[in-house]
């Protein structure tokens, strides 16, 4: 691999509006190590590590990550080259770790597409495929759904018809890795010179994918545990490239999808937003209030229930977990869940005269 290969010269083209480097000081993350970073350079693969004052200046996701393009020094004592600064990103995909606090967790960078792998088994869930595209919209790459393990079911179509509507306009594979059937039909999102990255939970196929496509095995794979959850066989994200000259950059499992920060549900959810702006109320809850939209689509048949109610949970989720460290905005949000509340009351005891509500 040269720095070609990798995609330089059309990731330089983004680097319009600043002067571009020597290729002689350039080279990009291939995979990251506890202590160091595996580069690929002009003259070769070579190993690289932080300078001490970059390394204890930056927070986490402004260290280099897999896909990052870097400037670098020689370090005149021995073969490391020393890594001096972070290039533009193009496209981030990240995620938010759980917890109180939020931090946000790169997963690539540079990338054109994201495969959104689901297995056709116990992992296939339409809730969590919503919030990958919500993450994949954030990020500003394309996305693409692989549904793998369709030898194991009989309803493939059904499924598929599950996703298309809750994403008409995203290309969807179904295949089966293990099988090698259906396989070929990502070839075209596999463009030279572009770097795709794999994302999915555990065991969904994702290392068994990109064996398939190497015809050799290159990534250790496992077999499920025995209640059908993925094991960790990828262990670190590492970028690779197929003798067509598409780029690869293969992740470990995803088992917990947190939103908070990193993006919101427009895209994702188009049909419900562009309905929504007929409601009567510009803050419309979708809930109770009186002349919305969004419910009488729901009555008549042009949505369901379902996509709503999924609409609105991951809409609450993130705007909770950016609440968290926005002290007026978790005030807002209480002062709104409260007033809800007393309406929903209101609206039981209206209804049912229940002791209960007061």
């Amino acid at each position: 691999m040269n720095l070609k290969d990798v995609g330089w010269e059309e990731y330089s083209a983004f680097l319009e509006e600043i002067e571009k480097p020597s290729t002689d000081v350039v080279a990009r993350v291939l995979s990251e190590n506890k202590t160091n970073y595996d580069l690929l350079t002009s003259k070769g693969d070579k190993l690289g590590v932080l300078r001490g004052k970059t390394l204890y200046d930056l927070d986490q996701s402004s260290l280099p990550k897999v896909g990052d393009w870097v400037i670098f020094s020689k370090n005149s004592e021995d073969s490391l080259l020393v890594i001096e600064s972070i290039l533009p990103r193009k496209t981030v995909l990240s995620r938010q770790t759980s917890g109180k606090k939020q931090n946000e967790q790169i997963i690539a960078t540079n990338i054109d597409t994201v495969f959104v792998i689901q297995g056709l088994d116990g992992d296939f869930n339409i809730n969590r495929l919503e919030r990958y595209l919500i993450m994949v919209e954030k990020s500003g790459a394309k996305p693409v759904i692989i549904l793998n393990k369709t030898d194991i079911v009989d309803d493939v179509r059904e499924r598929m018809e599950h996703v298309e509507h809750i994403a008409p306009h995203v290309p969807i594979v179904a295949m089966s890795v293990e099988k090698n059937k259906g396989v070929e039909g990502i070839n075209k999102y596999l463009e030279p010179k572009k770097t795709s990255v794999f994302v999915g939970s555990s065991g969904v196929g994702k290392s068994t994918l990109l064996n398939c496509l190497f015809g050799k095995e290159i990534q250790e794979t496992q077999p499920l545990r025995d209640d059908d959850k993925g094991r960790h066989t990828t262990t670190r994200r590492e970028l690779f490239m197929l003798s067509t000259g598409a780029i690869i950059i293969d992740t470990p499992g995803m088992r917990e999808l947190s939103l908070g920060g990193i993006g919101d549900v427009k895209d994702t959810f188009q049909d419900i937003e562009e309905i929504a702006m007929d409601c009567k109320y510009k803050k419309c809850d979708h809930v109770q209030t009186k002349e919305c939209a969004v419910l009488a689509a729901v009555k008549n048949g042009r949505i369901e229930q379902k996509r709503v109610d999924s609409y609105l949970k991951l809409q609450r989720e993130i705007d909770f977990e950016e609440s968290k460290e926005d002290k007026d905005r978790s005030k807002d949000r209480k002062q709104r869940v409260k007033k809800t509340l007393k309406e929903q009351k209101k609206i039981a005891r209206e209804k049912y005269n229940h002791r209960g509500y007061k």
